[in-house]
This record gives structure tokens, C-alpha cells and sequence, in this order.
């Protein structure tokens, strides 16, 4: 294999001369966001007509374009703003309390209305039905709003201890699932649990249809991903250290300073169904078309894979037996900050997250200086479409992914100082991308279109 160097920005790309390296990523539309303050965009969800919402945390003011939205109550806010299929605007909204807000997750349900799952650290939020407090450190936000942006309801769960919000997805009967963790005692509406991490479901009126908490024998338990396939199975992961059982066999770690990761389904009432303990680190979620479920994790156990540390992605079918879908080199693939992984009608998988080191798709290798956006996308099979590395010399930790009804994406996110997608470059409004410092700064937000009509352009030959 020949090898030949191109510089990029501040990063330097390792382009591999292989017919199988697919092409640059095509997004025809690129907006950015800005505004003096940090803005993180945390989450991107699709509705059935294509118009799309980010949403996530705001500290000082950003105009999403309907006018500046100011943090003005305490330290961050939530904000949301909605986008009609092309990225023009069509609202935006911002909520808060006296202490630290955000918004985690959001999803469209299948007649438009729009329902965000986040966390309140203080008092005097007003989402449409009158003030909400937090009782503790942190309390857990479902808010659920029309197409319109207009309030429907809210609800509030926590005690004076601090419950949050990870993860959450939509059925297709318009039914909720959160996941989470927590400490004290949190009620649900199915009664009041205590234990380390939950798993809850809502109807589409936002009441309880039940709640179940788990355990840990020793360090910690996180459920921080979750999705739901379109029968209903729901699958969740998330990371523990000492003894956990989530109805199936249980799993220990040697001792309280080993991680790994557990990967499990529930039936559509809650009942376990399978479980699987791997010695990794971080995950990502998502059902295929067909039912399976795909899972991104980063194993670092050179003697689980029998070659090296390595991120893959397995491919799960309905009794949890798994087969290596895709995996990414030997010690060359780091550890992804913040995954996103989603699978569109015809089964292509897309994966989006926050990388430091080398990263090979499928034939190009880049390096990444300081943590940058790293962007991959298969064909049902497996084979390359398309990669990316979006960044400069900042660090870029925030990106975000959802399907469109097309088989299209948008992909939303944060970046700190520059970064060019496709032809478009972007550059931060405080002005860093100027700046020698690789620290971090304050971050403005960018989302991307990617229309699966639009073919990739082809990629330039590296320079010799």
C-alpha cells in the first residue's frame, strides 16, 4: 500500500492509496450559529417532513435566526430551535432556571410534536405551564411541544439529590424511553426507585408506564445511550465498575478502578431480555431496518479481539448473539468522545464523534492534534461512502447525527475556532481561529445537510 501526506488545516491526513477509500462527505448546506458566549449544540432529531431541531445549552446569546437569545437567568440555559428541510429557520426557544440547565436529547414524534429530555439545576424555569423548581442538585426535564413550537406538557422527576437525564428515544406509538442515572429516590409515576442508574417509559401524555432501577455492588452504573426498535425492543448501554445483574447473568469487574461496558435489550414492557459485558470503553446505539441492532464500542482489552485495542462496531440480532460488523485497525482507532451512530431506511450506518490520534475508516488514515470531528458513513455491507475530519488546532468535542426521510443527514454540533466543511469554512465568533492557544474557548454551534441526491465530489489526489 502506498502512503502519501497532505496537510489540512492543522491537521495532518494520512491519504492511503486504496480504491475502497470512498469520497469526501457532501453537505450542500452549512449554517453556523453565533453569538459571545459558549453554545453547545447536544442533540439533532429529524420529523417526518424533514424539518429538523438542535438543541441543547446556552451561556451568554446566540441568534438562531428569529433574534438573540440571551442566557440572562443562570449559568447555562436550554435552548431549542427548529429548521424546515432546507435549514431555514422557523423557531427557536429558550428556557431556564437560576442555576445550570440543559437540554440532552431530542425527538420528533410521528405527528410533528417535538419531545426534549435535559436537566434543571435551580429554580424559577417557566416552560409554558407555570414555574418549575429543582429539588436538589439536578432534576430530570420531559417537555413535550407542538410542531408550532407551542407548550403541551412537562414534567419534573427528582427528590433533593440529583437524577439525570442520559439518553432518550420515541416508539413508533409515540411512547418514550428515558435512561439515566441517579442517587437519592426518583419517582417516575409507577413509584418511587432507588438504586445507581433507570430505565423508564412514558406514554405520549408524558404518564409513567413504568420504571425500573438497577444497582451496582461496589464503584458506579451510567446508562447514557439508549434507542427503541420500531417493534418496540428497547437496547441501552452505559459503563460500571464492581457487581451488576440487569436480569440476566451478572458482571463484575476485577476491581473498582476496571470500567466496562454493558450492552442490553427489554422487551417493549421492560422485561430483560439480553445482556453483554464487554471490556470497553464509551458506546453508541442504533436499530437497523430489519431489527438488529448496531453497536459502536471501544474495546480495550488487547485479548478480547485477539489482535489489539480496537473501536468496532458489532451487529446484534434478536438473542443478543453479535457478529463484528466493522472494525477500524489495531491501536490506530482511539477512543470517540461523544458517538453518535444512526442507521437509515436502506441500512447505511453513519457515525459521527470527537477523536485525538489516528483514525482509519477504510483506507485513509487522519491525525488528529486535538481532538477533532471525525465522520464515517457505510453501505449496508460495510464498504466506505465517505469520511471526514472536520477541525483545527481547538478542540472540537460536540457533534451529533440524525436521518432524514430520505436516507439523507443532518449532522449539528459545536466547534471552537475553524472548521471547513465541504467548501464552506467556518470560523468562531470570539475569534480564536486566530489565536496560537489550543486551549478551549467559547463554542458556536454548526449544522450540515447532507442530500443523499447530491453525489460526493470526488477527492483530490494527495500531493506526492
Amino acid at each position: 500500500m502506498k502512503v502519501s501526506f497532505v496537510t489540512h488545516g492543522a491537521c495532518l491526513v494520512l491519504l492511503a492509496s486504496m480504491m475502497s477509500a470512498g469520497a469526501a462527505p457532501s453537505f450542500p448546506v452549512v449554517k453556523q450559529i453565533s453569538g459571545p458566549g459558549r453554545q453547545l449544540a447536544l442533540t439533532v432529531a429529524v420529523d417526518r417532513a424533514g424539518n429538523f431541531a438542535i438543541a441543547g445549552s446556552l451561556e451568554g446569546s446566540a441568534d438562531f435566526g428569529g433574534g438573540a437569545l440571551a442566557a440572562n437567568k443562570g449559568d447555562r440555559d436550554m435552548f431549542v430551535a427548529k429548521y424546515d428541510r432546507r435549514g431555514n429557520y422557523l423557531w427557536s426557544k429558550r428556557f431556564g432556571t437560576d442555576g445550570d440547565d440543559l437540554f440532552i436529547q431530542a425527538r420528533f414524534d410521528s405527528t410533528g410534536n417535538l419531545v426534549l429530555a435535559g436537566e434543571i439545576g435551580g429554580k424559577g424555569a417557566d416552560f409554558g405551564g407555570g414555574i418549575v423548581d429543582s429539588k436538589g442538585q439536578y432534576d430530570i426535564i420531559l417537555l413535550k411541544l407542538a410542531p408550532d413550537g407551542s407548550y403541551l406538557w412537562a414534567k419534573r422527576f427528582g427528590d433533593d439529590g440529583y437524577q439525570r437525564a442520559d439518553a432518550m428515544d420515541i416508539d413508533a406509538h409515540d411512547n418514550i424511553v428515558l435512561v439515566g442515572t441517579f442517587g437519592g429516590h426518583v419517582d417516575f409515576g409507577s413509584g418511587a426507585l432507588s438504586g445507581n442508574a433507570y430505565l423508564a417509559k412514558f406514554g405520549s401524555d408524558g404518564e409513567a408506564l413504568f420504571s425500573r432501577a438497577f444497582s451496582v455492588g461496589g464503584h458506579f452504573l451510567e446508562f447514557d445511550k439508549v434507542a427503541v426498535s420500531r417493534n418496540g425492543e428497547i437496547a441501552l448501554s452505559g459503563v460500571f465498575s464492581g457487581e451488576v445483574n440487569l436480569g440476566g447473568d451478572p458482571f463484575t469487574t476485577a476491581d473498582t478502578s476496571t470500567i466496562r461496558t454493558v450492552v442490553a435489550s427489554f422487551s417493549s414492557t421492560g422485561t430483560h431480555l439480553w445482556s453483554k459485558a464487554y471490556p470497553a470503553l464509551g458506546s453508541a446505539l442504533a436499530f437497523g431496518p430489519g431489527g438488529e441492532l448496531y453497536a459502536w464500542l471501544y474495546i480495550r482489552d488487547p485479548e478480547f479481539l485477539g489482535y489489539g485495542r480496537d473501536s468496532v462496531i458489532f451487529r446484534f440480532d434478536s438473542s443478543g448473539d453479535a457478529v463484528l460488523w466493522k472494525h477500524f485497525g489495531e491501536d490506530l482507532f482511539p477512543t470517540m468522545e461523544n458517538p453518535s451512530l444512526v442507521v437509515d431506511n436502506s441500512g447505511t450506518v453513519s457515525l459521527v464523534g470527537s477523536i485525538d490520534g489516528y483514525t482509519d475508516f477504510g483506507g485513509i488514515v487522519f491525525v488528529s492534534q486535538s481532538y477533532d470531528i471525525a465522520f464515517a458513513r457505510y453501505d449496508a455491507n460495510g464498504r466506505l461512502i465517505c469520511s471526514a475530519l472536520y477541525g483545527d488546532k481547538k478542540p472540537q468535542f460536540i457533534a451529533a447525527l440524525a436521518t432524514t426521510p430520505d436516507d439523507g443527514l443532518v449532522l449539528a454540533g459545536s466547534f471552537d475556532g475553524s472548521i471547513r466543511i465541504g467548501d464552506v469554512s467556518l470560523y468562531d465568533s470570539d475569534g480564536s481561529a486566530s489565536s496560537k492557544t489550543t486551549e478551549q474557548t467559547e463554542e458556536d454551534i454548526f449544522f450540515a445537510i447532507m442530500d443523499p441526491t447530491s453525489p460526493p465530489p470526488p477527492r483530490r489526489h494527495a500531493a506526492r
